[in-house]
């Protein structure tokens, strides 16, 4: 028997957050762009009932919110001249303890909506999750590299989920234009409020 579908923040009977929840949703404000990013799109400011949402999506399994959330990163982007959407991926320890890599739901819901391809461009060298990591950790990022030459690929949209430091997008800038993409701009989900120094 198949269960009805559920708001991820209030568990009210219905679509994925739903209209309630998203009326208490606070907007991003303005987060910094991280080093080597041309320009940055975050939805949502991470907290409150922000939060509850990621929260559910990362680790409740609740995937019926990432249609929504995908739609209104869409939404967001002025820009569409890219060549591809890519995003950044999680690390195998998050992979295997959910399932799934929550960056490229979004990312394969924002190439849908924007009507690009979706390629995986990044893999990660070390495999330390950011969420484990300190803080000055988490502003040198990810170790990421390109694993795909993509014959021209030089405008890329990259999708993540949450946005802290910046860390993640700064490290996937250096690795993505080291191999001849020229355009990076991100789109996040969720950013952590007053992140002055850059947002993953």
């Amino acid at each position: 028997m198949l269960l009805p579908e559920t708001c991820g923040i209030c568990d009210a009977i219905g679509p994925s957050p739903c209209n309630a929840c998203i009326a208490k949703l606070i907007r991003a404000r303005g987060a910094p762009t991280p080093e080597g990013i041309d320009h940055m799109t975050a939805l949502l400011s991470y907290e409150g009932e922000v939060r509850r949402l990621v929260g559910a999506v990362k680790y409740r399994n609740r995937r019926d919110s990432f249609r929504w959330l995908a739609l209104q990163v869409a939404a967001q982007q002025t820009e569409t001249d890219f060549d591809c959407v890519t995003w950044i991926p999680s690390s195998s320890q998050g992979w295997a303890r959910r399932g799934y890599d929550p960056a490229r739901l979004i990312a394969n819901g924002v190439g849908i909506h924007l009507r690009l391809p979706v390629i995986r461009l990044l893999s990660r060298g070390n495999d330390i999750p950011q969420s484990k990591c300190n803080r000055e950790d988490r502003l040198d990022g990810p170790v990421l590299r390109m694993v795909k030459f993509a014959p021209g690929v030089r405008r890329v949209l990259m999708v993540d989920d949450v946005c802290t430091t910046g860390g993640s997008l700064a490290a996937a800038a250096i690795a993505l234009r080291a191999r001849g993409i020229n355009l990076v701009h991100a789109a996040v989900a969720a950013s952590t409020p007053h992140s002055v120094d850059v947002g993953s």
